[in-house]
């Protein structure tokens, strides 16, 4: 029974739930005794140079915990945060050289067509739906601005060729290279 348990109790693990909480609490003893020294070495790597997702990669743990601790030590930032309250100012839209609008909306005849009749180059237009499910993922999460732009100018079609969009666009801008891909 634990000292700060208030009402005593009957129950006793068999010897299997015994090892097992046993394991846990020597695991959760060491897991203490290191973090001071993990912390301290954290700190020394992230000033020689280590990134967050590095230190991260290595223990487990996430990469906030190492920024935060980059943060306490006074480690020069390897670049701007663009997010959140230590965002200087919000990260910039891409610029329309980067991100061409797609010239007017789309009517709804438009979802049953291919997707060349939005003007995309053959490259993406080869791609198959996973692939470019991928790449728009991809694409929105590092320009979420252009996915939005995007939606609401092509609304009414179907968004599989939305998504073909925003890898074409993402492909104009440079930020996909179909290359390698096959």
């Amino acid at each position: 029974m634990c000292d700060d348990d208030p009402m005593p109790s009957d129950y006793e693990p068999d010897d299997e739930a015994l090892r097992l909480y046993s394991r846990y609490k020597r695991a959760r003893e060491a897991e203490a005794e290191l973090k001071d020294p993990v912390r301290e070495q954290a700190a020394r790597d992230l000033k020689a140079g280590a990134t967050v997702s590095d230190l991260a990669r290595l223990t487990g743990l996430t990469a906030e915990y190492f920024r935060r601790i980059a943060r306490a030590e006074g480690v020069e930032r390897k670049r701007a945060p663009t997010v959140g309250k230590l965002a200087a100012t919000p990260a910039p839209a891409p610029s329309r050289a980067a991100a061409p609008r797609w010239e007017g909306a789309l009517s709804k005849s438009l979802t049953e067509q291919p997707p060349t009749d939005l003007g995309l180059s053959l490259a993406v237009a080869a791609l198959t739906e996973d692939q470019v499910r991928l790449l728009a993922g991809q694409a929105e999460g590092q320009h979420p601005d252009w996915g939005r732009e995007i939606r609401r100018e092509l609304r009414g079609t179907d968004p599989r060729w939305i998504r073909y969009a925003i890898v074409e666009t993402a492909l104009q801008a440079g930020f996909v290279d179909l290359s390698h891909d096959e």
